[in-house]
């Protein structure tokens, strides 16, 4: 198979596809620097987990799971595919080609190391003319050390609007629907277009020692200056995510809300102000104490060592009763959270409401088997009754329904409010009562427990495969967009699915 391939890609007879663009070039492939960029797939080193056209691939692509299957090279499409056979299996087609250098006889190291350098000369040329094209700056002895630009922006004065698509590089709507909800979030946006990050970037103990922060501002400057629907390419971005773990390297499909989850922890990383890191202290337990007192210590231990406009904006804080059925001991715990995981309760096939979500999440839990928590009066594992509550709000409040079990997805239908989403009833008494756990208050004639709906990932397909898309309020203009890869299209809170919303993005109505 992987002769096949070689000789195809030697044919002396160029092929073209539906937009008459070349795929597939003659003997003079190695000569030309700017076709071998073009057409970088179809050679045998390619990066491992990347898309080829040879072989067909299924798809699934919208709400039903019937699947169909993609011809190859004559269907080409920017729609996310599931996974096929792993690229670097050997017994896999996709394998073969991968590892073609362990099946037979290579290229001279002469023919290879001429077609890799001008190769890798041409990649380099080419992705510098798009980036420009883009107005991204990509030769750094030019550019600022930590910023786009020289000196700080007028957010006020940026020209575009944020409605800019985002291109597929190769099964990244995952990525992409997040990157849309995150952009759609005023207080997120204005701190990286104001270029407040460049002067708290952490270049001591981020894996990325900051460049992840910075070049998600520099994307987010191309995305909010670009011609309404337009798109960029978030390579960068991707390449950096790549580097820091290694799940998101190549091209399978993740999920949202797992990546958004491991994003913020790594912008919070890149962001944090506490530069020198501070060893772990347990929390001891002081009799007496009351629960605030208490929530606040916690709190307190995990912003000396955690501090960052991630922190300041998405973090927020539970808090967790346990109490023994044997011995009434009770046991408390305050942790931070980024987002909330709701289960979505079973009502046959009607529709559910969002509070029924918050409800269940709420609601008392009793923890048995192999669920039994450790009971330090009783010296042993007992069975005790769990509940939680929300101790600290955050300003920006993300919400993960957990439509994903082992076996299959959820498609029940849950009713999302838009403009008053009240969790008065899920804090704690001391949420309700002091200022410091309600962001905002402070400045507020009114303690406010209500949240405006900014952004929706939504997925559409099964347990085995899909496609995500986002839709995003523009905070510039009042208006509703969904985001579909590199497509934007006007949309309304009317159209939002209720079956495929998956992460819902909520703003705090006094700080929209």
């Amino acid at each position: 198979i992987q002769l096949e391939a070689r000789e195809q890609s030697r044919d002396t007879e160029p092929h073209y596809n539906s937009e008459g663009e070349i795929y597939s070039l003659g003997s003079k492939l190695a000569e030309n620097a700017s076709l071998i960029h073009k057409n970088r797939n179809l050679l045998p080193n390619r990066p491992q987990g990347a898309q080829t056209s040879i072989f067909p691939r299924k798809r699934v692509d919208h709400d039903s799971e019937d699947e169909e299957f993609i011809p190859g090279p004559e269907y080409p499409s920017e729609t996310d595919y599931p996974e096929g056979p792993e690229d670097d299996d050997p017994d896999s087609p996709l394998g073969m080609i991968n590892n073609s250098e362990k099946l037979t006889t290579p290229l001279s190291q002469i023919e290879q190391g001429e077609e890799q350098q001008r190769g890798s000369e041409c990649e380099e040329e080419e992705e510098k003319k798009e980036s420009e094209e883009e107005g991204e700056i990509v030769d750094s002895s030019d550019a600022p050390q930590n910023c786009y630009t020289t000196q700080y922006l007028d957010v006020t004065k940026l020209n575009g609007t944020g409605i800019c698509g985002l291109k597929n590089l190769g099964n990244t709507c995952f990525m992409n629907s997040a990157i849309q909800c995150l952009s759609n979030c005023p207080t997120l946006t204005n701190y990286f277009l104001s270029e407040r990050h460049c002067v708290e970037i952490n270049d001591t103990r981020s894996p990325t020692k900051g460049d992840l922060a910075l070049a998600f501002g520099r994307l987010l400057y191309k995305m909010w200056t670009a011609a309404p629907h337009t798109s960029v390419k978030p390579i960068e971005v991707k390449k950096l995510i790549g580097q820091v773990s290694s799940r998101f390297s190549g091209y399978r499909q993740h999920d949202s809300q797992e990546f958004l989850r491991f994003f913020l922890d790594a912008l919070h990383d890149d962001l944090n102000r506490v530069k020198e890191e501070i060893p772990y202290e347990e929390i001891k337990d002081i009799k007496g104490e009351s629960t605030l007192n208490r929530s606040l210590r916690w709190w307190k231990n995990y912003e000396d060592r955690n501090d960052s406009h991630i922190k300041d904006k998405f973090c927020g804080q539970l808090y967790s009763k346990v109490i023994c059925k044997t011995c009434g001991h009770e046991s408390t715990a305050f942790d931070p959270f980024m987002d909330l995981s709701v289960p979505i309760p079973k009502n046959g096939n009607e529709c559910v409401k969002m509070t029924d979500c918050l409800d269940q999440f709420t609601a008392e839990e009793t923890l048995s088997g192999i669920e039994q928590c450790y009971c330090s009066n009783c010296k042993e594992h007992r069975d005790s009754l769990k509940t939680i509550k929300l101790q600290r709000l955050p300003e920006v409040l993300v919400i993960h329904l957990k439509r994903f079990s082992n076996t299959r997805k959820l498609g029940t239908a849950v009713d999302i409010p838009i403009e008053n989403l009240n969790l008065e009833k899920y804090c704690s008494e001391d949420c309700m009562n002091n200022t410091e756990c309600l962001p905002g208050a402070e400045t507020s004639s009114a303690k406010s427990f209500d949240y405006k709906l900014a952004g929706v990932v939504n997925h559409m397909g099964s347990l085995f495969g899909g496609h995500y898309t986002a839709d995003c309020l523009n905070h510039k203009e009042g208006k509703w967009y969904n985001f579909n890869d590199a497509m934007v299209s006007n949309t309304s809170t009317e159209k939002i699915s209720h079956t495929n919303a998956y992460v819902l993005f909520y703003v705090k109505q006094n700080t929209y």
